[in-house]
C-alpha cells in the first residue's frame, strides 16, 4: 500500500499510483511497524535500489 520511494524503486508513475491505492480505512489500519519491517528487509537482505527489468 506504500511503495518504496522513487529513489529506491524507480517504477512508472501509473504503476506507483496503482500500488498506492489510497483508501482511508487501509491507511488507518496500516501499522508503521509493517513499513519499518519492509524497509529493514530491503536494506538488509534484498538490496536497494530495487532494479526492475
Amino acid at each position: 500500500m506504500k511503495p518504496l520511494p522513487p529513489e529506491q524503486c524507480n517504477i512508472m508513475e501509473v504503476l506507483r499510483a496503482a500500488f498506492e491505492f489510497p483508501n482511508p480505512a487501509i491507511e488507518k489500519a496500516l501499522d508503521p511497524a509493517l513499513i519499518e519491517h519492509r524497509d529493514f528487509m530491503y536494506n538488509e537482505y534484498l538490496g536497494l535500489p530495487m532494479v526492475l527489468s
